[in-house]
């Protein structure tokens, strides 16, 4: 898969069926719009999304993002994992009350939890993988 054209201070990378994001400031619309393509086009080739999300460098995530994520969210029905590590408090707060969000919305399977260390992040998305492979026909 190719990558989308990104801005400056998002890194978006295709490891098979995970997708690594890593941000050095602020979640906004732009960010949004370029992860919703990156999850689409791995939901389109295996039919889950794992999602590995290095936040130890994220600004805010700003009200348009939010709201586009939650928005696009609702219309997606494949399983999906998503590890985040080095949050601060602040940032794991405000992740869990909108992936709460939209689980609750999208009414698919769809599992989160945060980490201190990517290698901690990475262990547990490994044991999702084969969970979400036998949800996929």
């Amino acid at each position: 898969m190719d990558s989308p054209q990104n801005p400056a201070h998002l890194d978006l990378t295709y490891e098979e069926d995970l997708l690594v994001v890593r941000l050095a400031g602020h979640y906004d619309l732009e960010v949004e719009l370029c992860v919703q393509r990156a999850r689409d086009a791995i939901e389109a080739t295996y039919g889950y999304r794992l999602i590995l999300l290095d936040a130890r460098k994220i600004g805010t995530v700003t009200p348009e993002a939010r709201k586009t994520m939650v928005t696009w969210s609702r219309g997606r029905k494949a399983p999906s994992a998503i590890a985040m590590f080095g949050a601060n408090f602040s940032g794991m707060t405000l992740a869990k009350m909108v992936l709460s969000a939209v689980r609750v919305l999208s009414k698919r399977p769809m599992r989160f939890e945060f980490f201190e260390t990517e290698a901690a992040a990475r262990a547990w998305l490994g044991e999702r993988r084969e969970d979400l492979r036998k949800l996929v026909p």
